[in-house]
């Protein structure tokens, strides 16, 4: 049984199943702060179930679930035992999306970055791999939920559009591919970001851990896709995460930060010639919305 707590506004919400194929009566719930027992409740359900916790303080909150029966003759009887304990850390703010805590997220095997196709701030909208460009539509913050058998898990908001990474309908399944949506803090937007090599890691989503975000089919080609399968420790399931550049105001471009090798072709400053005339800096692979591609550099004395 899965169990999911996080902030919704202003509350404290702890969900938890699907229990099947085994079913219950009730379910008890218990939260504690800061390592006190603070409440516990009886919730009648069969394979999952959800409560509130209402003004909750600032600290450190751990819930557990177990799933029980009927009682007879004044005894209960639970058969799922108290599950794993998962917590969160309160308050709980969530910062608006900046070019300062965003990553570039570089698949292992085409170095190629996570992209929302066309730029499109729209939900539902497709996730891609592109030649790294570092773009808004490439950029995205890791706001941490929880933490899981020291598993930390994300919600993943893209700069460009503001909305979540997110699995289609609630249902991670082989082959399925994300998408984004508007963020609302459910377990179908929580990402698991485990360690797989240094600053090389694997995505899981939190409703099902077997899968990880993979590159369809080795893909190398731009725009492939991305989709869920089932973790197999390969390249295509590893994901570097990259700082973009930092921009340099006084030539109008990027500067020479280290997002990665894959990125280089739109940050790395042309020589400035001996002229006076504008010159055009062709952003390669940009799919974002349209920038100024007209720069006038100035010759400075050394």
């Amino acid at each position: 049984m899965m169990v999911a707590l996080y902030r919704r506004n202003g509350d404290l919400v702890i969900d938890w199943g699907r229990t099947m194929p085994f079913k219950y009566d009730f379910f008890q719930v218990r939260w504690d702060l800061n390592g006190r027992n603070v409440g516990q409740r009886e919730i009648r359900g069969r394979v999952q179930g959800s409560t509130v916790v209402s003004r909750p303080q600032d600290g450190t909150y751990t819930a557990v679930v177990q799933g029980c029966d009927s009682r007879v003759l004044s005894s209960t009887r639970c058969r799922q035992k108290w599950t794993v304990p998962v917590s969160i850390q309160l308050p709980f703010h969530r910062p608006t999306v900046d070019a300062s805590d965003a990553l570039l997220v570089v698949n292992q095997h085409s170095k190629m970055c996570v992209d929302v196709a066309y730029g499109s701030r729209d939900q539902g909208a497709r996730i891609q791999q592109y030649p790294c460009h570092g773009g808004p539509p490439e950029r995205w913050r890791y706001d941490w939920v929880t933490t899981v058998n020291e598993t930390g898990y994300f919600q993943i908001v893209n700069q460009n559009s503001g909305l979540c990474l997110s699995i289609r309908g609630n249902a991670p399944a082989v082959g399925a591919q994300p998408t984004q949506a508007r963020c609302n803090g459910r377990v179908s937007q929580m990402w698991g970001n485990v360690r797989a090599g240094v600053n090389i890691f694997r995505l899981k989503p939190y409703l099902d851990s077997s899968l990880c975000l993979d590159d369809e089919g080795f893909n190398t080609t731009p725009g492939a896709s991305i989709q869920l399968w089932k973790c197999n420790g390969l390249a295509v399931q590893g994901w570097n995460l990259k700082r973009r550049r930092r921009h340099d105001r006084r030539l109008g471009h990027a500067g020479q930060g280290d997002p990665g090798a894959a990125a280089s072709a739109l940050v790395t400053p042309p020589m400035v010639p001996p002229s006076d005339r504008p010159l055009r800096l062709l952003m390669p692979g940009y799919s974002g919305n349209s920038l100024p591609a007209t720069f006038t550099c100035t010759l400075m004395p050394s």
